[in-house]
């Protein structure tokens, strides 16, 4: 029994020894990583604690294992069917755990992608008070807005690629988008007063717009890293133009401004469109006159027409957040003369 507690001591010591190279090997890693490293680590750390104080216990459950399976007892046997012993045991007291460990590694360990994905306004708690509800929703739109825009702007003022951060981006408003959704949801089984009959559907368009900003944005970059210079300066000139309008009205389509104006956006929008058919006939025309190819024209009109489209889901989803925003600060303003008036 000696010369196999001994074998036993070194098969959970070697064990122990893993979790070194595990956590040197993560450094700088991903999240992922560093969380399958973590609870590497912990499983084998808290197995070989518990096992070393229960090793008579295993060992009698190896010897009784070895004869009630006609095993021979020898070393190699009994050490093998003492490393498989070891396995399952920590596999069986980890079990339990994983749940609580899975939660504590995903919020230990974070990307910056995933803590832009996570909702920083939508708390359960206020779903019992529907004008807090209705303001977490506003925010969490107005958050949600602000990356689709500056996925807009990303992919305006770049004519070729820029770069994997808009698929991150898109990936984050998809992701707050279906936290806005379930919350909305949750709200809606609650007594909701009369007047926010109009305000839950009004943040899925809003929602939705965004999330088409950002598609558009997405879909454009992919075009745009395919789309060769065109020679023709004048038609380079007037998208350059086109491009820093369309990037100032994203700046002022901003809906938690409080110098927001629906009116003034909407004709900086109606001029913008007046660019497009522009652009477009000056596209069609250079096309005519042989001085840009066929396939240029396709790419380039497939990208303003994108563009345009994006500008236009945009600025709708500007303007039924600014409302949203502006009932929900209604509400706030009467609740904190409620409690004023109360006090």
């Amino acid at each position: 029994m000696v010369p196999l507690a001994a074998a036993a001591a070194a098969v959970i010591g070697a064990n122990v020894g893993t979790t070194s190279t595990a956590a040197i090997a993560v450094v700088g890693a991903t999240p992922n990583a560093k969380r399958v490293a973590a609870a590497h680590v912990l499983f084998n750390m808290l197995t070989c604690m518990v096992a070393f104080v229960i090793l008579p216990l295993l060992l009698r459950g190896v010897a009784f294992a070895t004869d009630i399976s006609g095993l021979e007892h020898r070393p190699a046997v009994t050490l093998a069917l003492f490393h498989t012993t070891f396995n399952i045991f920590g596999v069986l007291l980890m079990w339990p755990l994983t749940p609580r460990l899975v939660h504590m590694l995903e919020r230990r360990f974070r990307s910056i992608e995933e803590d832009m994905s996570r909702p920083q306004y939508l708390d359960k708690n206020v779903l019992a008070t529907p004008t807090l509800a209705l303001d977490a929703v506003a925010l969490e739109l107005a958050r949600i807005g602000g990356i689709a825009r500056n996925m807009g702007k990303a992919v305006l003022s770049a004519e070729q690629a820029v770069g994997v951060q808009l698929v991150k981006d898109k990936q984050a408003v998809a992701g707050l988008v279906a936290a806005v959704g379930q919350f909305s949801v949750a709200m809606q089984r609650g007594n909701l007063p009369a007047e926010f009959d109009q305000s839950l559907p009004d943040a899925l368009r809003v929602a939705r717009y965004y999330t088409a900003v950002a598609e558009l944005a997405d879909d454009t970059a992919q075009v745009q890293r395919t789309a060769g210079y065109l020679a023709d300066e004048a038609l380079n000139s007037e998208m350059v133009y086109f491009r820093s309008d369309a990037v100032k009205l994203l700046d002022v389509a901003e809906p938690a401004r409080d110098d927001y104006d629906v009116a003034a956006i909407e004709r900086i929008l109606a001029a913008l469109e007046d660019s497009y058919h522009s652009l477009k006939a000056h596209l069609l025309r250079a096309g005519a006159a042989g001085r840009i190819g066929g396939e240029q024209i396709v790419q380039q009109l497939e990208i303003y027409s994108r563009l345009r489209r994006m500008l236009q889901q945009a600025v709708k989803g500007a303007n039924y957040l600014h409302g949203l925003l502006q009932l929900a600060a209604k509400y706030r303003r009467m609740q904190q003369e409620d409690v004023r008036a109360n006090t």
